[in-house]
């Protein structure tokens, strides 16, 4: 699977988990460790996560 597509699918999640405007820290974990099972870097993961939360806002 290409970079590309893993960034997509964590995107995703990440508005789903928003949906809501809030995340809890068990959706903040479960993301934190699909993050690491598809190599995604913290610092990709953490701009990705602030995206989307301020797409809500």
């Amino acid at each position: 699977m290409n970079e590309d597509n893993k960034i997509q699918i964590i995107e995703t999640l990440w508005r789903i988990i928003y949906s809501n405007n809030e995340a809890d820290i068990y959706e903040t974990s479960l993301m934190r460790r699909l993050g690491g099972l598809l190599y995604i870097d913290n610092k990709v993961m953490g701009d990705i996560k602030e995206k989307i939360k301020n797409e809500n806002l």
